[in-house]
């Protein structure tokens, strides 16, 4: 069964679900069961007959119609179709997406959705982020926090970002794992598979700044990001690493924040914006200037009544990587 959502400019926004022939008529509804709380999927029983080889402009005609004859639009220009990633009650492991509402802002997964084994990969990186988060702040003992001063570098900032992009790099790993990723072997991941995540976690459309720290002002680190533009601050990293005597001044402060505030960020496109955990240890250290908008489309299908969410692998072969021979 495939999911469709039919928008306008109004806005306006209509569900439908599509199976062997017969177009459905859907919507979401709020369920305050116990132990059901949260939004839950309901499919008409009633089906309309589309051709099994129905093309993406006739079957939105088709829908279209359905609604007009039961006198929910009248004006049939400005719609789009899209059709929904995922199966009712599928979500990805460490990828985080709002739950589809279509009425009112997509609600956040961890609000009604039981403690998973996420739990513990999250305590272990949110440890591991306070330790660099300390590291940081003995920089800043020494070195004003301001932008100009973030070209300075040294072997303390070079510590921090070796821990912080290797931090990066397990974090981008584990995704990838976790989803079953296609393509290639892990020993042969690289930032070109890496890359793909940018879209997938919206990575680019964070941008954070420092509570403390004001004068350092804010950080996107992803921007930019592609399988054929490298990360400045990455770049950095693999320099130094490899020839830390005669490149330590890659080793900047500029990167190393980079680094750092690209660990926060994948945290919350992981797990999402409102992780208590998270609150509870970081407070107001950092705050978000930027975050990711969710079309309708993107959004996570909630179960049907009595179900309950499950795990399910990212379709990662809608994004193929360069250089991929598969």
């Amino acid at each position: 069964m495939k999911f469709y959502i039919l928008t306008n400019d109004i806005p306006q926004a209509f569900l439908f679900a599509l199976e062997k022939g017969q177009l459905f008529k859907a919507s979401i509804e709020e369920s305050t069961h116990s132990g059901e709380y949260g939004y839950r999927l309901k499919i008409d029983e009633k089906g309309h007959d589309v051709a099994l080889n129905e093309e993406h402009n006739e079957l939105q005609e088709r829908m279209l119609e359905v609604l007009a004859k039961e006198r929910m639009v009248y004006e049939q220009d400005n719609f789009v179709l899209k059709e929904l990633v995922g199966s009712p009650g599928e979500r990805f492991p460490r990828i985080y997406r709002p739950v589809l509402s279509l009425f009112g802002a997509g609600s956040h997964l961890r609000q009604f959705v039981e403690v998973s084994q996420d739990e513990n990969l999250l305590m272990r990186a949110i440890n591991q982020l306070v330790t660099l988060i300390d590291m940081l702040d003995g920089v800043f003992q020494v070195v004003f926090p301001e932008k100009e001063n973030t070209k300075v570098y040294g072997s303390q900032i070079k510590n921090l970002l070796m821990l912080a992009c290797m931090e990066v790099e397990g974090q981008f790993k584990g995704i990838l794992r976790e989803n079953n990723y296609p393509y290639r072997t892990p020993k042969k991941w690289t930032m070109i598979d890496y890359s793909l995540l940018k879209d997938v976690l919206k990575l680019a459309e964070y941008s954070i700044g420092f509570g403390l720290y004001p004068e350092l002002g804010y950080y996107s680190p992803f921007a930019g990001w592609n399988q054929d533009k490298r990360l400045s601050w990455y770049n950095a990293y693999n320099t130094v690493k490899h020839n830390s005597e005669t490149d330590l001044n890659q080793a900047t402060l500029h990167h190393a924040i980079n680094a750092l505030c690209a660990i926060i960020i994948l945290h919350y496109a992981q797990y999402g914006p409102h992780v208590k955990t998270m609150q509870d240890e970081l407070g107001g250290y950092f705050h978000f200037e930027r975050e990711p908008s969710w079309e309708l489309h993107e959004k996570l299908i909630p179960p049907s009544k009595g179900e309950r969410w499950r795990l399910a692998e990212y379709p990662f072969r809608k994004h193929k990587p360069a250089g991929n021979k598969k």
